[in-house]
């Protein structure tokens, strides 16, 4: 699912870039038809098309840079979030290294296995009969980030009331394991806030390019369909602009993804477009 999801966006940026291009290739021949080109609607005359094509740009420079700053903040969430359960793993060696109580310990285990997302009890499969539909269970996976960072929490402050908890390793004592909550914390944040302001990028751009009726792609078809009224489907004016294509790329409304989980690798959660298709 992540791949195609990714395949999704390639296609419309690779296909922004190509209509934005084709839109000024457009211009720079309506430009030598000289006055004969006289559009009755403003939205198609050559100063507004030149317009249109620049501020698309910019939009589209805009998402490829917030792209690269989702895509930094991203690795360095994974970064830091790796550290987790090889961190949680050792505290719980330490507590039975130190023999705390049995219940400490179990209370203990309950949390990291929260955070390895393994249920406390095993789910039992029952055989099924022929013609029986499968059972469905409900997840209770509790591994987004933000769970992570709670769980992980939990635990600090359970540890923080144990005396004999006293690890000489710094980044298992109550101080080492804060800081690394907190850059948990400070990295989801980041990465979070990447994400939020890339969506609201490609929505910009989509508008520009793809709006019904203002947008770019919109107007060029339009003025395609007005040098062929006005000089004919065989003229040599229309076969100079005939052949220059345009993906007309339909937009979805806004979907809100749940919280992933950083055992996977990271999906974005920007709009996704769907899968262009190419008019004349």
């Amino acid at each position: 699912m992540e791949t195609k999801e990714r395949a999704k966006r390639s296609t419309t940026e690779t296909g922004t870039a190509t209509n934005i291009f084709n839109c000024n290739k457009l211009v720079g021949i309506i430009i030598g038809f000289g006055p004969t080109y006289q559009p009755p609607n403003p939205q198609l005359e050559i100063e507004n098309m030149q317009k249109q094509a620049a501020e698309a740009n910019q939009a589209m420079n805009d998402v490829d840079y917030w792209l690269a700053t989702y895509k930094l903040a991203e690795d360095s969430r994974k970064s830091i979030f790796d550290k987790l359960l090889p961190t949680v793993t050792r505290v719980l060696g330490v507590a039975v290294a130190a023999r705390l109580p049995e219940n400490n310990i179990n209370h203990i285990k309950e949390l990291v296995h929260k955070m390895r997302g393994v249920r406390k009890k095993p789910i039992e499969i029952i055989p099924l009969e022929p013609g029986e539909d499968p059972q469905k269970h409900i997840s209770v996976s509790q591994t987004s980030f933000t769970a992570q960072i709670e769980h992980l929490n939990k635990l600090i402050i359970y540890l923080a009331q144990i005396p004999k908890y006293t690890p000489s390793e710094q980044d298992l004592t109550i101080n080492g394991l804060n800081s690394l909550r907190d850059e948990m914390g400070a990295t989801n944040d980041a990465t979070t806030a990447a994400d939020r302001t890339l969506y609201a990028m490609r929505r910009t751009r989509d508008e520009l390019m793809y709006a019904k009726e203002i947008g770019l792609v919109p107007t060029a078809l339009a003025a395609k369909q007005y040098i062929k009224a006005i000089f004919g489907a065989t003229s040599w004016q229309y076969k100079e602009v005939s052949g220059i294509k345009f993906r007309n790329i339909k937009t979805q409304k806004i979907i809100i993804v749940p919280a992933q989980t950083y055992v996977d690798k990271s999906k974005e959660t920007a709009e996704t477009p769907e899968n262009p298709a190419e008019t004349q």
